[in-house]
């Protein structure tokens, strides 16, 4: 009975590292994807490379508080039912 209890606490341990690997593993996998997101973004916006008075006309404009423009799907006949 000892010996089980025994295996059960060392299996316990064991898996406790594991899961703090894994917490590590992660958090390190979460920053590294919150980094790629934020060059994704740079570069959408590096794309434009608008000069500074082209800039601030665009913000003043405010195409960024537009609404989305919705653009209706054609109908082809679809499929029957």
């Amino acid at each position: 009975m000892a010996k089980r209890l025994s295996r059960i606490e060392r299996d316990i341990e064991r898996l406790k590292e594991k899961i703090s690997e894994y917490q590590q593993q992660l958090k390190e996998l979460e920053a590294e994807k919150t980094e790629q997101e934020n060059l994704a973004d740079h570069s959408v916006g590096a794309q434009h490379e608008y000069e500074p008075d082209e800039f601030a006309a665009f913000l003043r404009s405010g195409a960024l508080n537009a609404a989305p423009t919705v653009h209706p799907v054609p109908q082809t006949g679809g499929c029957r039912r």
